[in-house]
């Protein structure tokens, strides 16, 4: 893992499963978190939401997962809106 993303991921404590972190309040601490690594730093610099879960769980769990829910009709809008954007997060860094 990454140096930059281990001091993220200590600071959640993201000892859940990766479907945890994606409700709320992890999700919203992991974006407040992201937010202010990236703050005052150059856009080839900032990480997206989507660095720090990639870190922790692995890409291909990540991507397994996020294609699963994507798949899911039943799950909130909130949340098939936040898999779409992690989704695209994770298509663009690969």
């Amino acid at each position: 893992m990454s140096r930059k993303y281990k001091s993220l991921v200590k600071k959640l404590q993201l000892d859940d499963g990766f479907v945890a972190v994606l409700k709320k309040p992890h999700l919203e601490n992991l974006n407040q978190l992201v937010t202010k690594f990236n703050r005052g730093k150059k856009l080839k610099k900032q990480i997206s939401l989507n660095a720090p879960l990639s870190a922790k769980y692995g890409d291909d769990a990540v991507a397994r997962t996020l294609v699963e829910l994507e798949r899911n009709a039943d799950i909130a809008p909130e949340l098939a809106k936040l898999v779409n954007q992690l989704r695209g997060e994770q298509l663009t860094e690969w």
